[in-house]
């Protein structure tokens, strides 16, 4: 599928990139509901370079083998969920819905120039301000996306428990092909055979929220992906998702988003 470009009339801050020294107050504050990506190596001497994508909801703090190290060199680059919708982008691992991307030592030379020099034209082309600057900035970051896909898939991820991991992963697989929103943590728990309980500890311990919280969370996605995507109207959204109360629906979205249906379907619609 071919990705559309941001519209020019979006904000161009949903797209940041820079230089970090590891330090804590190096990091830069987050807005909510934002992707990061951050490539680096812990010592100048160290040869492996570790590719981390933290999901919106994820603080660096909840972190501490990477980003607090006074060693840390390397990339930050951080950008809108809204942005992964817009191209189109969030069929690739580890993006989309319900993303946990975990660390992943990228090894091969070539595939860490590639990443490298990505990220450095990102952010040569935030500083640029002729009227090209923000199409330049989302073909720069599809390639990124690409490139760290290719990361993820080739699974190289570190693990501790492999079979957790595939639990979580049916979870999400189950959750995807739930879009209406009927199911609750005792449905998914019955499909999976685990307790409850168990599904739900796994689940805060991989992305920090409860079972629930990522259930709704799910919902908002689809949502922002309809308005984003498609002619639907609110009311048609709505009740996709399984809302029949139009007013609550209205709330729903607004405290996921961050504004109306109305008002984010205006500001990031690609149609």
């Amino acid at each position: 599928m071919k990705c559309k470009r941001i519209p020019r009339t979006t904000n161009t801050d949903l797209i940041d990139a820079r230089l970090l020294t590891g330090r804590p107050a190096a990091v830069p504050d987050i807005k909510p509901r934002t992707y990061r990506v951050v490539l680096g190596r812990h010592h100048a001497a160290d040869s492996r370079y570790f590719l981390y994508l933290l999901p919106p909801g994820v603080r660096p703090c909840t972190k501490p083998d990477y980003l607090l190290s006074d060693d840390f060199s390397g990339y930050h680059v951080s950008f809108r969920e809204e942005v992964v919708l817009m191209l189109q982008c969030e069929h690739l691992v580890p993006f989309g819905p319900l993303a946990a991307g975990k660390r992943i030592a990228v090894t091969d030379p070539t595939a860490q120039e590639r990443l490298i020099k990505t990220i450095q034209k990102i952010i040569l082309a935030g500083h640029q301000t002729d009227a090209e600057r923000v199409a330049r900035l989302s073909g720069l970051l599809k390639i990124l996306l690409v490139y760290v896909s290719r990361q993820y898939a080739a699974r190289h991820t570190e693990t501790d428990n492999p079979a957790s991991d595939r639990i979580l992963y049916r979870f999400k697989e189950l959750l995807s092909y739930e879009p209406s929103g009927h199911k609750v943590l005792s449905d998914f728990a019955s499909e999976l055979s685990v307790s409850q309980n168990y599904l739900n500890v796994m689940i805060r311990k991989s992305w920090g929220y409860t079972a629930s919280q990522l259930i709704q969370q799910n919902k908002i996605y689809r949502a922002k992906q309809a308005a984003i995507s498609t002619h639907a109207s609110m009311k048609e959204v709505a009740w996709s998702l399984g809302f029949h109360d139009m007013a609550h629906f209205s709330k729903f979205f607004r405290n996921g988003a961050g504004m109306t249906f109305t008002d984010f379907k205006k500001a990031f619609q690609t149609y």
